[in-house]
């Protein structure tokens, strides 16, 4: 099946605020709220897309990314639950990955809590971690969780041969 890709904007901040509060367990506080969304929305570097469901009328899920130089970083992806496990989230990982690309971007970056399931969907994608914060993560339930820093290189294989003789 396949998804519709959309560039949003400030119309879209209700949708984007209930997708992320039904998306996210309160335990951990991951969920960013209206304030939130609306103080990066138009910020240089900062692209929101989402994911349009299946009968194309709303909104399913969403991705919030940051590009800085040769670098993108996903700061939130979400799908609604009702939609989840359909392919949303790949979906948007290959939009992101593509559209950075596409700009001259080499490096992926993503920051996911070490027991967040959906870690098995990046590796799946070619993410490898590559740095962990031990306690990090402080859930509702006071346990203390790690953080994960995982990437994904998007350039060529000559390119990446030849980033590492430079350094």
């Amino acid at each position: 099946m396949t998804h519709a890709i959309i560039p949003l904007d400030g119309r879209h901040i209700e949708q984007i605020s209930h997708i992320s509060a039904a998306a996210f367990d309160p335990t951990y506080g991951e969920a960013w709220n209206v304030g939130q969304i609306i103080a990066i929305i138009g910020l240089p570097g900062y692209q929101l897309f989402g994911c349009m469901a299946p009968e194309g009328v709303r909104l399913a899920g969403f991705a919030i990314v940051r590009r800085m130089l040769d670098e993108s970083e996903l700061l939130l992806l979400a799908v609604h639950p009702a939609m989840q496990r359909c392919g949303m989230a790949r979906t948007m990982i290959e939009y992101w990955r593509t559209d950075a690309r596409k700009g001259g971007v080499e490096r992926l970056l993503l920051e996911v809590r070490a027991d967040n399931s959906a870690r098995t969907l990046y590796q799946q994608m070619g993410f490898s971690r590559i740095a962990t914060r031990p306690n990090y993560y402080r859930g509702g339930d006071g346990k203390l969780r790690d953080s994960e820093t995982m990437q994904h290189l998007i350039v060529d294989n000559g390119d990446r041969q030849m980033s590492n003789i430079i350094q």
